[in-house]
């Protein structure tokens, strides 16, 4: 779960706002982010098709190949804005972004894994041919020329291998938009967002103001791995709650069975030391058996969990070897205040004891 919060995803998600159901396109899409742009507080709004952690999968399947040769490459299509990249702080290998001063209707980014499995050498400047129906619905190849490289962004789930990735310009689809992407630098972003809300309200009265926050959507997407995280917790120390109570009730039994003992090692010259290591050693070998049982059935298991993941951690012999001695410790710590107090009682009263 750490690593989950805390990996590189090649964009930011931090203070980005992502509105769903923008219905139009043209000068009407431009007119409208320029309205939202110019709010105090916001740094940048850009459109996409889709949004990186969108559960629905917002990307749609497209075919490329390179020019001169018939084997084809698929991957994942999103279509973004001039402003997308620049709003996603989506820094670029090699080339340039969309931009509104080029004609890049025709014009495609690739990452690092298009580039491999297209096999481009020097991608910018190639031109790549889809025959792809869904972008050319008479079948026709059309032509894209390569502007730019990004690095492999994690645009889905950890749990995916990341695929190939095809960025095209909105022009080609008439400029529409159905996802909106607000990057904010404001104190109080409920006010902002009710500004945001009024515009909508003025473009789109008969359609709801969705939104939400990258960061957040991002999260949900590990709501199991979150509930099973929290029970996890609560029931592990509900188990170490439960196993300490039997220890020490099992170490008071033990201790009043040898209480004598206790009394009469103590007349021949035992130290305090030498009894309460002698008391608590028998209950360290059922730690250290319960260890043995223990690391080889919880390695198996976090493997086999782990493995959902393409993206992951993996398992360090320092992890069990941490628990392990927390385990010895709390039996420790459990039993060591009856082995003291035993060990400090006076003898004669031990030997008296019945």
């Amino acid at each position: 779960m750490e690593y989950i919060q805390t990996k590189d995803l090649g964009f930011t998600k931090e203070a980005i706002i992502n509105i769903q159901g923008a219905g139009f396109w043209g000068n009407k899409t431009k007119t409208f982010k320029g309205e939202i742009r110019a709010i105090s507080g916001i740094v940048s709004v850009a459109g996409a098709n889709t949004s990186p952690a969108d559960k629905q999968g917002g990307y749609f399947g497209i075919t490329f190949r390179k020019d001169g040769e018939n084997e084809t490459v698929t991957g994942k299509g999103a279509v973004v804005d001039d402003q997308y990249l620049q709003t996603m702080k989506i820094s670029l290998l090699a080339g340039r972004p969309f931009e509104k001063n080029f004609n890049d209707s025709l014009s495609v980014i690739l990452n690092e894994e298009a580039v491999r499995e297209l096999g481009l050498a020097d991608p910018v400047g190639k031109t790549i041919i889809t025959p792809d129906n869904l972008v050319q619905p008479n079948g026709i190849p059309v032509f894209y020329k390569v502007i730019g490289v990004v690095k492999n962004l994690h645009f889905s789930s950890l749990r995916d291998k990341i695929s190939p990735l095809f960025l095209l310009n909105d022009r080609l689809f008439g400029q529409a938009n159905n996802q909106l992407v607000i990057k904010i630098e404001s104190q109080n972003p409920k006010a902002l967002i009710s500004q945001v809300e009024s515009i909508w309200q003025r473009y789109l009265p008969n359609q709801p103001f969705h939104f939400s926050f990258l960061d957040a959507d991002w999260q949900a997407l590990y709501q199991s791995e979150q509930v099973s995280e929290r029970i996890f917790g609560v029931f592990s120390l509900l188990a170490i709650f439960i196993a300490c109570m039997g220890l020490l009730g099992l170490a008071i039994y033990i201790i009043q069975q040898r209480t004598k003992e206790i009394g009469i090692r103590k007349v021949l010259g035992a130290s305090v030391f030498g009894i309460t290591a002698l008391l608590s050693k028998d209950f360290i070998k059922l730690v250290f058996i319960a260890i043995l049982l223990a690391v080889p059935a919880a390695w198996y298991a976090m493997h086999q969990w782990l493995n959902n993941f393409v993206y992951r951690i993996d398992i360090e012999w320092w992890v069990f070897a941490a628990a392990s001695l927390i385990a010895i410790f709390i039996a420790i710590a459990t039993v060591s205040f009856q082995s003291v107090k035993a060990a400090l009682m006076n003898p004669v009263k031990s030997l008296k004891s019945e």
